[in-house]
């Protein structure tokens, strides 16, 4: 996920009041401010709005807020804001963070067209708020003076690489346990206490542990019986197998369609690695997508300048009295020709374009393969089809005449569907559990 600040606005706070913009195409910007400005304390904001209310559960002492947040408050101010314009992917989202005089509270909300505009709280995307948690966002918002602290030798440079490796993740899960069941304990909603409480948070641990315990029985029990099916399958298969191979009036007629699966099961294979590399090829996917990365060619032939001159071209442009369209060239003209002229293309850019054509007129000329493999893969698979109906007729022929063979295919066929419904409930066990059961 690509996760951009795009700047901020600040009032109220021990910083100036500003509102800054970021250019997305910038990959640095530099802020420069005096000693005793509010460098800090814009960090520091930036942090809490980026965090949330996970800052305030934070056990770190240099952002922990023990103090009233209106310590971020400007002397002569009231109250205070500070906005923080960030960039998800291409999705546009402000944390708002406000805070009252004397207030033990940060007050937090959040706007963006991807939530319906702006609503109370901290909601940022789904995906993005691991990388949210105070202990990440310490790790890219820093004062750069401790960076020594953050990447050298100590403490600090071990948490840092613990929280960029996740090495952290059961810790902190053990943690938000331990303080759940806390809140949980204090709770007395059942007007008996803290202790009925406890016993009712042990009862449902208990019960869910039980639960577990047993699911985990059945999937053992059913791996297990599982794997014996698959052996029995495997010797019942091997042993119809040597039937139909033994049987005079049908030997040969088994073995061709024998060999005729195998290769057909190798060109099956292989046809399907073929198409998959035409694929990579998206002018093989669809004639429309030739038909528009060719125009795009010729659209780069048309924005074609002389190599070495782009630059020179326009200052000696600029230097005329007269436009190549047949305008004044004044001052004002001039000024705007002067201003422009690296937003055109130069050498290294047209370099860049010339590489995208070449490939685009190199692919442009591959043989329409895809759709001939595509072909052949659907005739394959009837010809599969086609000997595994002979097989079937081989199969009832014998059983017609010879019981215990038609017996053990019966059972053959049994064992197979038994064998798909156990791995179907095994997946379904393995599955991700949704959360949402449990209440």
């Amino acid at each position: 996920m690509k996760i951009k600040v795009l700047g901020w606005r600040s009032k109220g706070m021990r910083c100036p009041d500003a509102k800054l913009a970021f250019d997305k195409a910038n990959n640095v910007d530099v802020i420069q401010m005096n000693n005793g400005t509010g460098k800090t304390t814009t960090l520091k904001l930036i942090q809490i709005a980026l965090s949330g209310p996970d800052i305030e559960h934070s056990d770190d002492e240099d952002v922990k807020l023990k103090t009233k947040p209106d310590q971020y408050l400007h002397m002569e101010a009231g109250k205070g804001s500070f906005e923080l314009e960030m960039e998800f992917d291409d999705d546009s989202y402000t944390f708002i963070v406000e805070i009252n005089k004397g207030s033990e509270d940060i007050k937090f909300s959040t706007s963006s067209p991807k939530i319906g505009g702006k609503l109370s709280g901290y909601h940022p995307p789904e995906e993005a708020a691991p990388f949210l948690s105070i202990d990440f966002v310490k790790l890219i918002v820093f004062d750069g003076e401790k960076a020594g602290e953050l990447f050298g030798e100590g403490q600090s440079a071990r948490n840092s690489i613990n929280t960029l490796c996740q090495f952290n993740i059961l810790d902190n899960t053990k943690n938000i346990a331990y303080e759940f069941l806390k809140i949980r304990l204090s709770e007395d909603g059942s007007g008996k206490g803290a202790k009925a409480t406890e016993t009712k948070v042990i009862n449902e641990y208990e019960s869910f542990s039980a639960r577990l315990k047993k699911v985990e029985k059945i999937r053992n029990d059913l791996v297990k019986e599982t794997e014996n099916k698959k052996s029995k399958f495997k010797k019942l298969d091997t042993k119809v197998g040597s039937v139909k191979a033994s049987e005079e009036k049908f030997k040969r007629e088994f073995k061709e369609i024998t060999d005729d699966k195998s290769n057909l099961k190798q060109e099956i294979s292989d046809l399907q690695v073929s198409i998959l590399g035409e694929l990579q090829n998206p002018m093989q996917a669809d004639s429309s997508i030739k038909n528009q990365l060719v125009e795009f060619t010729e659209h780069l032939e048309k924005l074609r300048l002389p190599d070495s001159v782009a630059g020179p071209f326009f200052r000696e442009l600029s230097e005329a009295s007269e436009c190549i369209c047949g305008r004044e060239i004044g001052k004002v003209e001039q000024k705007c020709i002067l201003d422009n002229e690296d937003k055109y293309l130069d050498d290294s850019t047209q370099g860049t374009l010339n590489t995208i054509k070449d490939e685009i007129i190199s692919a442009k000329n591959y043989d329409d393969n895809l759709s001939a493999l595509i072909d052949k893969l659907t005739k394959a698979d009837k010809k599969s089809q086609v000997l595994i109906t002979k097989e079937k007729q081989i199969d009832k022929k014998i059983a017609d005449v010879n019981s215990g063979f038609r017996d053990d295919l019966e059972l053959l066929g049994t064992l197979k569907k038994e064998i798909e419904d156990s791995m179907e409930s095994i997946e379904s066990i393995d599955a991700p559990y949704d959360v949402s059961l449990l209440k």
